[in-house]
């Protein structure tokens, strides 16, 4: 028990940069991906931003009956608001979710504890695996914390770190590219598109659904800014 906890709180060596860099581009690669086989791994985004809906919509005071990912960017969360304010703070919460996770797990990074954002990201799956509900669902979870703990408790210490540099560039490519061209571009080539949080933020409030877009879109962009600042060396 002493070794699990010593290996959770150990200060990690700083990386070199060649780790570092190698992670970033790993994660723009992933999260801007160009092939069907990439768009297909790339789920950390779309779990930490189901996971923002259903804190929110907990901390609101409401009920989350059920997660489920349905595809690699598709997922839903349902849950009960406990009115209209708490039910427009659950949808804004889901694209603030990755990029703020981004950017705390690189101050943990910057503070030398890459075991913690492998911890925290098994403690979410945890969280996720309550109301989890499909196969794909609680398959996809399972994996991903399994993977976490695996390499918290039995890898090697430079093993860790670069895994942790990799899951906190990712949330942080994510949550821009997601707000961008999931939110944004659509709108302004007036594609066709599914109902978004967006939009539900725009007829709770009578905001336009771009104006939420791009209001997501500088919180991305400062993440963005401030985790490189704290995880480039």
């Amino acid at each position: 028990m002493l070794d699990v906890a010593d290996r959770i709180t150990a200060v990690s060596p700083a990386p070199e940069l060649s780790v570092v860099a190698a992670t970033a581009a790993i994660a723009l690669v992933v999260a801007w991906p160009r092939s069907r086989w990439l768009q297909m791994i790339n789920v950390l985004g779309t779990l930490t931003h189901e996971f923002g809906h259903a804190a929110a919509a907990v901390l609101s005071g409401g009920g989350v009956q059920h997660i489920q990912l349905t595809g690699s960017k598709s997922g839903h969360t349902r849950h009960v608001p406990s009115g209209r304010f708490a039910h427009a703070l659950t949808a804004f919460a889901g694209y603030c979710f990755p990029p703020l996770l981004g950017l705390g797990a690189a101050q943990l990074l910057a503070d030398g504890y890459a075991a913690w954002v492998l911890t925290g990201g098994f403690a979410l799956c945890l969280l996720v695996l309550f109301a989890a509900r499909g196969t794909r669902t609680v398959i996809t979870v399972l994996l991903i914390g399994v993977l976490f703990a695996v390499v918290v408790l039995f890898a090697w210490s430079w093993l860790v770190v670069a895994l942790a540099y990799l899951v906190a560039w990712l949330l942080i490519a994510t949550g821009f590219e997601g707000v961008l061209m999931d939110v944004l571009v659509p709108r302004m080539r007036s594609r066709a598109m599914k109902r978004d949080d967006a939009d539900t933020l725009a007829e709770l409030t009578r905001v336009p659904a771009f104006v939420w877009g791009l209001g997501w879109l500088v919180l991305a962009s400062w993440c963005t800014w401030q985790g490189a600042i704290r995880l480039w060396p």
